[in-house]
């Protein structure tokens, strides 16, 4: 029976860990957030009230983040476990259940503006009836909207970079920097090993000195 070494385990562990905690984030959008939203679209109004317009809005956000988040931090593991440098290791089960709390707790504070804007309007709409080839306004019905009210263009502008920026844009660096730094350690690896096949032709092609005829 093949037992896997003890680092292997943990590794794998750890990596669950984080697949568990990305599958939440997208349990969470797919479960609350996407049904709400299809009827919001489908429908144009909002039947949910004003606690569940702001709930709605901030957890997408929040659950979009964390998935950003979880996979930033399971693609600096993965990196961290190939790494030539001694004096840095992947981090074990209670580092990994501490990064994940801590970056929900960035994921939470980010999108807190969502909270504030997001609210119902209250729109009054004419309901209109055909008479006769003529249509006249029966009566007015309140329609309502889950919209986001910001002070002003430049507010809903600076949160955009601002969440733009803290989700994609620096993970999405951090990420890539990742991957050069290993496509690069790959590159000396592999220039280093055909180095020392040169090498070993070399000396196995030069005649020894003191060959007896």
């Amino acid at each position: 029976m093949h037992i896997r070494p003890k680092s292997d385990r943990q590794m794998a562990c750890v990596t669950n860990i984080f697949l568990v905690n990305l599958s939440a984030a997208d349990i969470l959008v797919t479960s609350v957030c996407m049904p709400l939203q299809l009827s919001k679209a489908v429908t144009l109004v909002w039947f949910y009230g004003e606690a569940v317009c702001k709930l709605v809005n901030y957890m997408q956000g929040v659950a979009v983040a964390a998935s950003v988040f979880t996979l930033a931090a399971m693609s600096v593991d993965r990196w961290l476990s190939i790494s030539p440098a001694q004096q840095v290791r992947p981090p074990g089960r209670k580092q990994a259940v501490l990064l994940l709390a801590l970056l929900w707790m960035a994921a939470l504070l980010i999108f807190i503006p969502l909270l504030m804007v997001a609210s119902v309007q209250t729109e009054q709409v004419p309901i209109i009836a055909l008479n006769g080839g003529h249509s006249s306004i029966v009566r007015m019905r309140e329609v309502h909207f889950c919209t986001e009210t910001w002070e002003g263009p430049e507010s809903r502008k600076q949160f955009g970079i601002f969440s733009f920026s803290m989700v994609y844009a620096i993970p999405v660096y951090q990420r890539g920097g990742e991957m050069v730094q290993a496509l690069e350690g790959s590159l000396d690896l592999g220039d280093m090993h055909k180095g020392s096949i040169r090498e070993s032709q070399v000396q196995v092609l030069t005649p020894p000195e003191n060959r007896i005829e």
